[in-house]
């Protein structure tokens, strides 16, 4: 009896979990979130402007490349 209410549990479970997918070439709504400049943070504390005090300092950051980079990241 126990096995039988964990099975109808899991298959629930899949069918509420697998429906609802999008068709193929149908029109999704898409949501844009505005996000104000961060002025109260000084760029010497990670704020806005910290890559220009990071580059005077003598940091560099570092460059993706596909030819040298794409063999050593999965998907």
């Amino acid at each position: 009896m126990i096995i039988k209410n964990i099975i109808f549990v899991i298959i629930t479970a899949l069918i509420i979990g697998c429906g609802g997918g999008e068709v193929s070439g149908s029109k999704t709504n898409r949501f844009i979130t505005i996000t104000k400049k961060d002025t109260l943070t000084s760029p010497e504390q990670g704020g806005y402007g910290f890559k220009e005090v990071a580059e005077g300092l003598g940091y560099q950051t570092y460059i993706w490349s596909e030819d040298r980079d794409s063999t050593f990241f999965g998907d």
